[in-house]
């Protein structure tokens, strides 16, 4: 735990620049993450919430730790390797509607 000297908009704004270049993450602002909107996906969702009187501040992140894991990995690292999009075969959405 730890104290916050920032608004969720702005802890927010940091994870939305932080993950600017990563496209396979999506920083989420009107829900938290969910494991069933990542499952048999190359996607992890990440969100914050700080306490109401804002003194704390919580990141959560849901990944499909196949996909998104070892396997998952290996074929964006080689598609890196390869000078092609990191995302290629990857952007399959899963299982979410």
């Amino acid at each position: 735990q730890m104290e916050v000297d920032a608004s969720e908009a702005e802890l927010r704004a940091a994870l939305v620049d932080d993950y600017a270049d990563a496209p396979l993450v999506r920083v989420l602002e009107h829900r938290d993450p969910e494991v069933a909107a990542v499952a048999g996906s190359a996607y992890a969702e990440v969100g914050v919430r700080c306490a109401p009187d804002g003194s704390t501040a919580a990141v959560f992140c849901a990944l499909d730790n196949l996909i998104k894991g070892g396997a998952g990995q290996a074929i964006q690292n080689m598609n890196l390797m390869l000078g092609l999009d990191e995302r290629t075969t990857l952007t399959d959405p899963g299982n979410f509607p």
